[in-house]
């Protein structure tokens, strides 16, 4: 659970870089470095109790931001109500972590 969630601080950090968040994308940059490194690749979540909060961004986020407001509720299998712009939103996450996957 904590090694997945190390990669998704990636995740956060791009989308708080693209919504001009530098606070949190200094924060998520420093979860990374420490739950990768002492958190032994993230097994353990050390920067939680270094006082480093996780923060939750995701790409449809980014595209509010960017000026997308919100939309249309659609119902997908699966994946439970999501406005038009967060199913995008959900593509742009799917990207993201196959790539940093590879």
């Amino acid at each position: 659970h904590n090694v997945f969630g190390n990669i998704g601080d990636v995740g956060n950090l791009a989308n708080n870089l693209l919504q001009g968040k530098l606070h949190n994308a200094g924060v998520d940059t420093g979860r990374l470095i420490f739950n990768t490194t002492f958190g032994v690749l993230g097994f353990f979540d050390v920067a939680k109790h270094m006082g480093l909060r996780k923060s939750d961004e995701d790409f449809g986020q980014t595209l509010g931001v960017w000026g997308w407001r919100q939309s249309r509720y659609l119902e997908l299998p699966l994946f439970g109500p999501r406005t038009v712009r967060d199913t995008f939103g959900l593509i742009g996450d799917a990207f993201r972590f196959w790539r940093a996957m590879e």
